[in-house]
């Protein structure tokens, strides 16, 4: 079985069943499992005495609950725990521990794997002329707050560049709303009462309010 820990963080993990060491099968439910108890490898490297001090707590059928610390999870790799009990037959239990942005991606769901590309058609320039291109793109919202949208000039709050015609020549293209998908070509732009006021080729029709875009 596969099974991640998310690098330094304290964390309470079920490890078992404990039997008998005489007939392997009477489960164990009252050991005292302490910390010298339970020895921790962390990605092969010589094993030693888990960090945390905190004893064990028995959950059910021979299966406990073993406390490991920031200490006990900080190496990233493969982690691996003997306890060892008299009366019981030895248990080992494995994980691995993996960077807290691979965790929060897999396992919790609240966050996003880094994925960078390093080639495009087996070119790697080629990624980074993708890389440099995307980086000049602008996205933007339109706003009417202070100005009614036509088919020919729309404004947004969220681009603000001061350097008149900044825009020109440069594509705009919709997003969403009834414009979506729908391209025109920045003939004038201004920065009007803090917000960019852009003049377009004609769409079909106007702009409304929170439509999204991309200048490419």
């Amino acid at each position: 079985m596969f099974r991640l820990l998310k690098q330094s963080t304290s964390v309470t993990v079920r490890v078992g069943p404990f039997v008998s060491a005489t007939d392997a099968v009477t489960k164990q439910t009252a050991l005292t499992i302490a910390q010298a108890d339970c020895s921790l490898s962390l990605n092969y490297a010589a094993a030693a005495q888990k960090h945390s001090a905190t004893s064990a707590t028995h959950d059910t059928g021979g299966w406990y609950f073993i406390p490991l610390d920031t200490t006990d999870t900080g190496t990233v790799g493969q982690l691996q725990l003997d306890i060892s009990k008299s009366g019981a037959l030895p248990v080992r239990a494995e994980w691995t521990v993996v960077p807290a942005s691979v965790f929060n991606a897999l396992v919790a769901g609240t966050g996003v794997l880094n994925v960078n590309i390093s080639s495009v058609n087996g070119f790697n320039q080629g990624a980074a002329n993708l890389g440099l291109s995307t980086n000049t793109m602008q996205i933007g919202t339109v706003a009417t707050a202070g100005f009614s949208p036509t088919t020919t000039e729309f404004e947004c709050s969220d681009i603000t560049t001061a350097a008149a015609n900044h825009w020109v020549g440069r594509t705009v293209i919709f997003t969403s709303g009834t414009l979506n998908q729908q391209a025109a070509r920045i003939t004038a732009y201004s920065l009007v009462g803090g917000r960019g006021h852009f003049t377009v080729s004609a769409t079909t029709s106007a702009a409304a309010n929170a439509d999204t875009l991309v200048i490419v």
